[in-house]
């Protein structure tokens, strides 16, 4: 029953990798593989891969992305996004009776899902870009030696912008 749970890659094309926690090299990342702590995925110039992280979500990591999982159990999860982009569906309603709790971590930002459908993109020149296409996200940036950055709630039909060393812009 825990397999059948236990968090896997779904479809997979073109270039994308997976190297395990300790292992010594990157293995060639096809379905059903599943996932665990310190796996660390990524995508080359033409590699999408399906991660579907628990019954009620499941998320495509585009082209030219670079993703850690940190912490995972069934329904909750922390991941850390260091390049690239990531599509996203929560499915929260479905899980009656089973709070979903996602955190992604960026460089810059702390995103948390709840349920929803949304877009997380993250480059070294824009900083996090997250776009809300269903349901609501808070976005947190990056505790500073200044203290925890400041949240925003990021609605549908929203965009948030969290720049590097500036303060986070929101965009309709």
């Amino acid at each position: 029953d825990m397999a059948e749970k236990q968090a896997r890659l779904g479809a997979v094309t073109g270039d994308v990798g997976l190297l395990s926690q300790g292992a010594p090299e990157w293995i060639e990342a096809h379905e059903g593989l599943p996932l665990e702590s310190g796996d660390q995925i990524r995508t080359g110039e033409d590699g999408k891969v399906e991660l579907i992280v628990g019954e009620f979500a499941l998320w495509t990591l585009e082209p030219e992305t670079h993703f850690v999982v940190d912490h995972l159990q069934t329904h909750t999860g922390r991941f850390h996004l260091s390049s690239g982009t990531l599509v996203g569906s929560v499915d929260s309603a479905a899980a009656i009776g089973k709070p979903q709790v996602w955190e992604l971590n960026t460089p810059v930002a702390v995103v948390a899902i709840r349920g929803t459908q949304f877009v997380l993109s993250f480059s070294r020149d824009e900083g996090s870009h997250l776009g809300v296409f269903e349901g609501e996200v808070e976005m947190q940036q990056a505790e500073t030696a200044e203290g925890p950055g400041e949240i925003m709630r990021v609605r549908a039909g929203e965009e948030i912008l969290a720049p590097r060393g500036k303060p986070m812009r929101l965009l309709k």
